[in-house]
């Protein structure tokens, strides 16, 4: 390639990637001057292709008011439910699949790299979803809207439910003695390896009683719903059970939970679906 096609495909991607970053930075754990930063960034990749910043701003401030409204919701909500994932997993599967699956495979305190691998996977759920938004924006526009309208109906069918259904998860159960032999893999973890970055989280999340539905799960889905028309499908679809079995095998939610996440997720993307044909109708 020539000097003038590579400065053609550097300009081309480094606002994809300042986008990226941009988001990542503002998005995650970290101080008021990295989060400057990453607003710095947002505006580079902005400017060199003109995002839609309506969309993104949709974006941005769903995503804000869910976390504000989820760390509400778990003090002024109904009293919380333990007993009925628990119930739901043993009838699905005979025995709640987490506690079968880190019977089997886990062994606290030596961590191994399936263990690490999964909550590899588990943090994935931060980087990804602001990822595919850009991805979108940049190589399927015509899909974005649609991405980040699902993405808030999520966000607020999932608030409600939080609020009148507020769900131990099962690492939460075990503490109580609800169920034998689980370990709060994120926790015992990353919270070792890096536990400020790890405290900062749990404080942005704010809720530990938001088990059901699965947010992790209901995005996810939503991200493969994006991206089955494109090249990356096969990737997306793969990512959701793959998300599905982290978040089982660390405790961080039950089947149930990743199944009403799936379902809440795939109906939400037929709902922005359904909205946008009537809005281009009309």
């Amino acid at each position: 390639m020539t000097s003038d096609g590579l400065l053609r495909a550097w300009r081309d991607v480094w606002p994809l990637g300042a986008t990226v970053l941009g988001l990542v930075l503002f998005l995650g754990p970290l101080s008021v001057p990295w989060k400057l930063a990453g607003v710095g960034m947002l505006g580079l990749g902005w400017s060199r292709h003109g995002l839609k910043a309506r969309e993104l701003l949709r974006y941005l401030g769903g995503f804000l008011a869910f976390v504000v409204l989820r760390a509400i919701v778990d003090d002024y909500g109904l009293s919380t439910r333990w007993s009925y994932p628990i119930v739901w997993d043993r009838f699905l599967f005979g025995e709640v699949p987490t506690v079968a699956l880190q019977r089997a495979l886990l062994t606290p305190g030596h961590w191994d790299r399936f263990d690490y691998a999964m909550v590899t996977v588990y943090l994935t759920y931060f980087l990804l979803p602001p990822t595919v938004l850009v991805l979108l924006w940049r190589v399927w526009p015509h899909r974005l809207r649609q991405y980040v309208s699902a993405t808030l109906a999520l966000f607020s069918v999932s608030t409600v439910i939080h609020f009148l259904v507020p769900t131990a998860p099962p690492w939460l159960a075990a503490r109580e003695g609800m169920l034998p032999g689980v370990t709060h893999l994120g926790a015992a973890v990353f919270g070792v390896v890096a536990p400020a970055t790890y405290r900062y989280g749990v404080g942005i999340s704010g809720n530990v009683v938001a088990a059901m539905p699965s947010v992790h799960l209901g995005v996810t889905t939503l991200m493969a719903a994006a991206l089955w028309p494109t090249p990356l499908r096969w990737p997306a679809v793969l990512y959701v059970p793959l998300m599905g079995l982290a978040i089982v095998y660390g405790a961080e939610h039950y089947v149930v939970d990743g199944l009403a996440g799936i379902v809440v997720g795939l109906a939400c993307w037929r709902w922005a679906r359904a909205a946008a044909g009537s809005e281009s109708v009309s």
